[in-house]
């Protein structure tokens, strides 16, 4: 018998390789590895978001003893290794989504076991599969932020209760996952309807036993003492400048207080937006109630399908909605998308399916913008060129890391806050520290400077701040001053103590009279200044401090959501 008979009678005409299989599983499988394969890629190319940095900002203080607040920062825990591996905060930020990517797979793994949970092997691999596919989860799954963490111990929860019987060993772990969710961010109450979907499902499913609910009752209590837990140990590490539980008790009550709303969703553009980048899973989130409650299913699976359905409504009622969260939100959302992904599954074959969602994120793909982060690091590395040493600075978002800040983390939230309290705070920064340097990386920060914008800060920081800083290369500002030939003040305020260094013209400064190059100590007052040349001169702050070698030139430093 010849080897082609042979070959010919141990593999069967009828048999197909799997790439020419349309209805392999191998397909959504396949699909998965080339997006987690795109995110890793993103990981290193992708611009670092603005909280990114405020992110990294407190594992660098925990790292150094310096953290305040115990609650939603138990993810310094996990990267205190992060700081000083690099020379650049860019890079520790890498570095920390390679690991993020780690967080994703796991949200994506549970959402394929809760997903078996209502449906055959295949259909449930493409549960993971829609919720990857969206174009937001696709940019921000894997980003530095807390969420790809709370999202992974959440699905994880829910995998639990889905899965398991629910013995001693199950609740445990249902009740550190959970707890872990709440240390690491307090946004973890917007699934709250996935939770209570399933719960009433496991109750309707044992016909409403009374052991059955007791198992329910012992996941919460056990979720609230593995919070508890957590929370003394994480607040040991904590650096006690006023009490650990007043912090974290003010932190929650300001957030929930400014977080929740009814109406039109702060951040509409970006819902529509994140539509836009997920056709497919808009489709099945519109068709999805329709046939959830048309099916055939149990009344059980109808309430936990549902449960996970309406995390969607979050916008409608949650402030902070911006790109990033639908990562966090859109994963329970794609398990009530299963009667969907069934009907698609009975009218398409996996191929089909596979190629349309994963032709749809990597399109998403492969227009990302991938040079900011370059000049991200070329404005990092400016700073560091000019201040070869900390210095305490203002900017946006702490993208100095570790170096002392003198100005809070500049979110809506807080920036509203600010000015309705109409307490000059960039004021009394400069009375109390040395504040230098000022990084012009947010746009309102740069128009406040260089065309006189009046409306992010209040009046008399709006002054203070154009008194003492002038800009000394693209993005960056220093103390300073800039007097015009002729000048003579009486009066000059200096509110940025330390050396100054005359530049382009000579200067007398209470009678002394100072040339180029020459440097000055100069106090927290007032000075008698007096140009008395033909030609402008600067005053800089700092022993003869040289611009960049390699100045940044305009343009973007964030990527637009």
């Amino acid at each position: 018998m010849t080897n082609a008979a042979m070959a010919g009678k141990e593999m069967p005409a009828t048999s197909k390789s799997w790439w020419r299989d349309a209805d392999s599983a191998v397909w959504p499988f396949a699909a998965l590895i080339v997006l987690i394969a795109a995110q890793l890629s993103f990981a290193f190319t992708r611009a670092i978001n603005w909280d990114e940095f405020f992110f990294y900002h407190q594992v660098a203080d925990f790292a150094e003893g310096r953290l305040t607040s115990p609650l939603q920062t138990l993810n310094t825990r996990i990267f205190f290794w992060l700081p000083g591996l690099f020379d650049s905060n860019i890079d520790h930020i890498v570095t920390a989504r390679v690991t993020m990517l780690a967080f994703e797979i796991v949200t994506l793994w549970s959402l394929y076991l809760i997903a078996q949970r209502f449906t055959d092997n295949i259909t449930a691999l493409f549960v993971p599969l829609l919720y990857l596919s969206a174009g937001y989860v696709l940019q921000h799954g894997n980003s530095f932020r807390v969420d790809p963490m709370a999202t992974a111990a959440l699905t994880g929860a829910l995998a639990v209760m889905a899965r398991s019987r629910l013995d001693w060993r199950a609740i445990a772990g249902f009740g550190l996952l959970a707890a872990f969710g709440t240390m690491v961010t307090i946004k973890v109450i917007l699934y709250f309807p996935a939770f209570a979907g399933l719960a009433v499902f496991r109750l309707m499913k044992s016909d409403w036993s009374r052991s059955q609910f007791i198992r329910l009752v012992a996941c919460v209590a056990c979720a609230v003492l593995f919070f508890a837990l957590m929370f003394l140990w994480h607040s040991s590490s904590v650096t006690a400048e006023r009490s650990n539980i007043a912090a974290s008790t003010g932190l929650f009550s300001s957030s929930i207080s400014w977080m929740f709303f009814i109406g039109l969703p702060a951040y509409w553009t970006m819902a529509i937006k994140a539509m836009m980048l997920a056709p497919i899973f808009t489709l099945a989130v519109v068709a999805a109630p329709i046939l959830i409650w048309r099916s055939d299913r149990s009344r059980a699976e109808k309430i936990a399908l549902t449960g996970f359905l309406l995390p969607v409504l979050t916008p409608f009622y949650y402030m902070n909605t911006a790109a990033y969260f639908y990562a966090f939100i859109l994963a329970p959302v794609a398990l009530g998308c299963i009667p969907a992904l069934v009907w698609a599954r009975r009218r398409f074959a996996p191929m089909i399916l596979t190629s349309a969602l994963a032709s749809i994120a990597l399109g998403v793909f492969l227009v990302d913008n991938r040079t900011i982060i370059d000049r991200q690091r070329q404005l990092e590395a400016n700073i560091r060129e000019i201040f070869p040493q900390p210095v305490t600075y203002i900017d946006h978002n702490y993208m100095m890391g570790s170096w002392p800040k003198g100005n809070k983390f500049m979110t809506p939230w807080g920036m509203n806050m600010y000015r309705e309290n109409g307490v000059p705070e960039y004021t009394q920064a400069l009375e109390a520290d040395v504040v230098p340097l000022v990084i012009g990386n947010w746009w309102t920060l740069r128009v406040m400077f260089l065309e006189g914008d009046d409306t992010l800060l209040v009046a008399e920081d709006n002054e203070s701040m154009r008194n003492s800083y002038i800009e000394f290369a693209p993005f960056i500002w220093i103390a300073g001053k800039r007097l015009p030939a002729g000048m003579a003040a009486d009066n000059a305020l200096f509110q940025v103590p330390g050396p100054y260094t005359v530049r382009d013209a000579p200067v007398i400064i209470n009678g002394k009279a100072l040339q180029p190059g020459d440097v000055i100590q100069l106090d927290r007052t007032n000075y008698q200044l007096e140009v008395p040349g033909a030609q402008d001169a600067r005053l800089i702050w700092g022993d003869n401090l040289q611009p960049p070698s390699n100045p940044l030139e305009p343009g973007p430093l964030y990527a637009g959501f």
